[in-house]
């Protein structure tokens, strides 16, 4: 993803075998990574946080089990940016 134009951000899906895209290995990965720092991850996950939200727009492709359109790949770019962006001040905390 690059820093200077973070809109242009698309995860890489491939493709399904009944057209669409394929979620399941990319959304496996994003599972397994938010289990490395539970703790981190934990008010973003939880449903009564306001932070919930763009966790929560990536619902179909991280526990649908359909293929995913070309036209909704933008949508979940951009709650993957918010939850970037989210985690954004704890990056830069860590980094000093």
């Amino acid at each position: 993803m690059s820093r200077d134009i973070p809109g242009l951000y698309r995860p890489h899906l491939a493709p399904h075998h009944a057209g669409g895209l394929d979620p399941i290995f990319w959304s496996l990965g994003f599972l397994v990574a938010t289990r490395l720092a539970p703790r981190a991850w934990k008010s973003v996950t939880n449903p009564g946080k306001p932070e919930h939200a763009p966790f929560q727009a990536l619902g179909p492709v991280l526990f649908g089990t359909a293929a995913i359109a070309e036209a909704d790949v933008p949508a979940v770019a951009k709650a993957i940016l918010d939850l970037r962006e989210h985690f954004k001040a704890r990056r830069n905390r860590s980094m000093r």
